[in-house]
């Protein structure tokens, strides 16, 4: 059987029991089908979750003999229950099945079992039963989101993703705040994916790098002849998104006039485009996302209060990667099986690579590991990465720069553009905003944002 696995080399392993090491043999003598997987055989007081995770398990044993205790079946069924993405195949004796919480264990977290003593016969047919699972989960609504998962092991993870489980099903917006790089758009999406609107679209809109002139199109979209160029009628995002979700990224760089128009979307589930004097009925769920924490927004005047209390039905905070050890560590390892070559090299972390992982500030983020790792596996030559392929090029990730972010380097450009023109106008906005063809609400917001002008400046230059 053709076993479909979206990395070259899938891992599997054997659980603990007096005959795991027996088993672990028996499936490294197995033809094409085991052949496809890395086996991996804990070591005695391995953190068996934390290694299930960290490989990128997807097939795993379980021996369940007669030297099995019920405390270890019942450590056995928390790992299983915490790893619902694994097709878990249980080996065991006939009679095992008539203990209920073995039978409980079985029923409740195997895709298949086989019984003891086993053979090769048995073990190939219970790895396509794996197979067959693995790939009709790749069917499911779900296989857009499991490229991308969230990973975490930390309590704010955990909380997280706890949180994302009780709102999905919830019809109602959701206010979501976090870092640079904290991964807002993914949380977006996992709510999308796991309510009922996840066969619907799912579209992501950067507030941020919409002009001013055209926000109310793209987001509203405009009949023909509305405005100069509009040669046909185009349906905006609300519109191409009915009965799904938009994510609104970068809310605070929307214009105060256009938040107004999204309040009334929210509010009466109603868009009319620019040109049309018929409104439209929508369904969507909006998911709206900022840097700041929105309440801190409200206070600066760049979101209405209005829109706030509209938005806040429930509110969820994406956690910062520093400090969060373990799940640095599982991040570091999901890039590396993600981008590694098709040799499969390199292999793993070197001690000290990932020591320096997870001392690092982290400044950009799960944005930044992921750049990192992404140009480790390129520049490494060995089986190992070291420090200087993570591109801590003086040996210590306390001393090294981050790598700046395309984000970063963007809004550094823009930075020093506008305070070029208002150098080159006397500090005139109306000079500048024409310089840079933008209107003077753009130029006054990016001054605020990048804090470029004493008031005394502009005052003076007769702003």
């Amino acid at each position: 059987m053709n076993i479909r696995l979206s990395n070259h080399s899938a891992n599997a392993i054997v659980l603990p029991g007096t005959k795991a090491m027996d088993l672990y043999d028996s499936l490294a003598e197995l033809g094409e089908v085991a052949r496809r997987f890395n086996w991996l055989l804990p070591k005695a007081g391995e953190n068996l979750e934390e290694l299930v995770l960290r490989h990128q398990v997807c097939v795993g044993f379980l021996v369940l003999d007669s030297d099995t205790s019920p405390a270890m079946e019942q450590q056995l069924a928390t790992v299983l229950s915490r790893t619902p993405e694994v097709q878990w195949i249980a080996v065991l004796a006939p009679a095992r099945l008539a203990c209920p919480d073995t039978f409980e264990l079985v029923s409740h977290y195997c895709c298949d079992f086989l019984y003891l003593p086993w053979t090769a016969k048995s073990l190939e047919e219970a790895l396509s039963v794996a197979a067959q699972a693995l790939d009709y989960r790749e069917l499911k609504i779900h296989r857009r989101f499991n490229d991308r998962p969230i990973i975490g092991l930390d309590h704010s993870m955990q909380r997280l993703a706890y949180q994302i489980q009780k709102m999905a099903p919830v019809d109602a917006p959701v206010l979501l705040h976090g870092e640079s790089g904290t991964g807002k758009e993914l949380i977006a999406r996992a709510i999308h994916y796991y309510s009922k609107r996840a066969d619907a679209p799912f579209i992501s809109v950067d507030c941020g790098s919409l002009p001013d002139d055209l926000v109310q199109s793209k987001l509203f979209g405009h009949e023909k002849g509305a405005f100069t160029g509009a040669t046909e009628r185009k349906p905006g995002v609300m519109e191409t998104a009915d009965g799904g979700t938009v994510f609104l990224d970068k809310l605070e760089n929307l214009a105060l006039n256009q938040q107004v128009n999204l309040l009334r979307c929210l509010q009466e589930s109603m868009i009319e485009p620019v040109g049309s004097l018929r409104p439209r009925k929508v369904d969507i769920r909006i998911i709206a996302a900022s840097t700041d924490p929105p309440k801190t927004l409200v206070e600066q005047g760049q979101l209405r209060e209005d829109l706030y209390y509209r938005l806040n039905v429930l509110s969820l905070e994406a956690p910062v990667l520093r400090g969060r050890e373990k799940d640095i560590e599982l991040l570091a390892y999901h890039y590396l099986h993600r981008f590694r070559s098709a040799t499969d090299l390199p292999r793993d972390f070197s001690a000290q690579a990932m020591a320096g992982l997870k001392v690092y500030q982290w400044p950009g983020n799960v944005r930044e590991l992921v750049n990192r790792v992404r140009r480790a596996v390129v520049m490494c030559e060995t089986e190992y990465i070291e420090l200087e392929d993570l591109g801590f090029a003086d040996g210590s990730s306390q001393g090294s720069q981050p790598i700046m972010t395309l984000t970063e380097a963007r809004a550094k450009a823009e930075r020093e553009v506008v305070l070029q023109s208002l150098k080159c106008t006397g500090y005139n906005i109306s000079a500048s905003a024409r310089m840079l063809n933008i209107s003077r609400l753009s130029m006054y917001r990016m001054i605020e944002k990048y804090s470029l002008v004493r008031k005394e400046l502009l005052e003076r230059a007769g702003a």
